[in-house]
């Protein structure tokens, strides 16, 4: 029999991207993906068992098999079949995809962009106020 680890080595990369793209619709599309993707396999070998990287293994080749309209209850086969190896695995990848500069900078973005909700703690005019006083200012 094949050393797990070794038949995971050579793990084809475009199967573990038809599980990103259903966790995190649009990951694979980013340019940091190509370059977190190899730190994210080195720590699936180096931190989960065999056994754990064959079921691993054997969800990725069901997924490449599995039409993209059946993938996401492939996986929920997966999470309800084995919730603790699904949730490291879920856990690692966004561990991974967020920790990016790129996802980081898409984030800050975002948010930024977003509305702004109006807060009864927040008095736009104390803070006009302290800015054209500068009160806030540090003397010396």
């Amino acid at each position: 029999m094949t050393d797990i680890r070794e038949q995971f080595r050579n793990i084809n990369i475009s199967n573990i991207k038809y599980l990103h793209s259903e966790l995190i619709p649009e990951c694979t599309n980013s340019s940091d993906y190509n370059i977190f993707i190899n730190g994210y396999i080195s720590n699936l070998k180096q931190s989960f068992a065999e056994a754990n990287l064959e079921m691993i293994d054997q969800l990725l080749v069901q997924l490449a098999a599995t039409p993209v309209s059946g993938r996401r209850k492939c996986i929920k086969a997966f999470e309800q079949a084995q919730p603790a190896l699904f949730k490291r695995l879920y856990g690692d990848l966004l561990t991974y995809f967020y920790s990016t500069k790129e996802t980081a900078e898409r984030v800050r973005q975002l948010a930024d962009s977003g509305p702004r909700e109006a807060s009864p703690h927040f008095d736009p005019s104390l803070l006009d106020a302290v800015i054209a006083n500068q009160s806030g200012k540090r003397r010396l």
